[in-house]
């Protein structure tokens, strides 16, 4: 009995088959006319009580679901080792974007903040897209050793351009630092918030979180692209990654493993996300505090859907429409996807 395994089993690997023996043959009529005077189902959690106990109905099932259902004591785990392995992802971002930004200050002279806020997502598109197609015109293969190489020609051009203009960046932290720390705070603080959330169910398990990891093992272990699918053997992947492969970039270049790797990246990209807002913001007003709420309304408000979904459990029941539901879920009782 396998009813109670992520979707990605029992949806897409191993779907439920049911059959159902014919008693009598139905006229088109009647047929039509218990489809359309069906009873309004008004009780989810009811209909959902009936699903999962619906094998417990068959003989040969029930131990099986009873023992499903008896709880497990969990084995301790030592958070110790993942949580060094944050302080170097964080360490490797925090250099690439380091190396980054020479070329991102002279692109973004203008801004008031000299385009500090990018430096951090461009360094990591950067050495990334040289090794993505290096790789895929078969010059090299994305190895950890064809990573280093990419930083290391990044921040040997890096270097040159510091030091060919160093009066000119000298300037530029003389008079930004304090901009470039409130940068950081806010970034570390988004990151440590995320990761800490994270923390909290850190089970790569619900939804699509099985392909998305699927994904990201493939691609640490891939060293020509586009990568073999993970799921039908001998064929290409056919599915996007770019953010996929920032992910396995940093998981290789770190050797963080990708267990670990996929909830790093659950915390990094938020807090990058935070960090664009968070510039944004401030080179339209020159204020952190409108920096401080586009970070709040971008990153940690959303839609608004989670107020109501609060709301709800306070009330004692799901409502299924709502002025801000998630895309998939207007229908009341459908997954439609847009």
């Amino acid at each position: 009995n396998d009813d109670f395994a992520d979707e990605s089993l029992a949806v897409y690997e191993h779907p439920k088959t049911i059959l159902f023996q014919k008693v009598r043959d139905i006229p088109a009529d009647e047929l039509a006319a218990l489809i359309l005077n069906a009873p309004v189902l008004d009780n989810a959690d009811a209909l959902l009580r009936r699903l999962i106990a619906f094998p417990a109905q068959e003989a040969d099932e029930a131990a099986l679901l009873r023992h499903a259902l008896q709880p497990r004591r969990a084995a301790p785990v030592s958070g110790g080792f993942q949580w060094a392995a944050a302080l170097l992802w964080l360490g490797a971002v925090e250099l690439l974007g380091l190396l980054a930004f020479p070329f991102i200050a002279l692109a973004f002279g203008k801004l008031a903040d000299n385009g500090y806020a990018v430096a951090k997502a461009f360094g990591l598109l950067l050495p990334a897209y040289l090794v993505w197609i290096g790789a895929s015109l078969n010059f090299f293969a994305a190895t950890r050793p064809a990573i280093f190489a990419a930083i290391a020609l990044i921040g040997a051009a890096s270097l040159t351009l510091a030091l060919w203009l160093r009066r000119h960046f000298l300037h530029i932290i003389r008079r930004r630092w304090k901009i470039f720390l409130a940068y950081e705070a806010a970034f570390c603080a988004a990151f440590a918030g995320f990761l800490a959330f994270r923390a909290f169910n850190p089970d790569i398990f619900w939804s699509e979180s099985s392909m998305d990891f699927s994904i990201l093992n493939v691609l640490t272990r891939s060293e020509a692209f586009p990568p073999v699918d993970p799921w039908m053997s001998g064929h290409p992947l056919n599915y996007y990654y770019i953010g996929h492969f920032l992910a396995a970039m940093l998981a290789k270049l770190t050797n963080i493993a990708p267990q670990i790797a996929y909830n790093l990246a659950f915390a990094l990209f938020p807090a990058l996300v935070a960090l664009q807002a968070f510039g944004l913001l401030y080179n339209l007003t020159r204020r952190y505090a409108f920096a401080a709420a586009g970070v709040l309304f971008s990153s940690i408000l959303g839609n608004l859907d989670g107020l109501l979904l609060l709301k709800d459990i306070w009330r004692g029941r799901e409502s299924y429409f709502r002025l801000f539901r998630c895309a998939h879920e207007v229908i009341p009782f459908t997954v439609h996807e847009f």
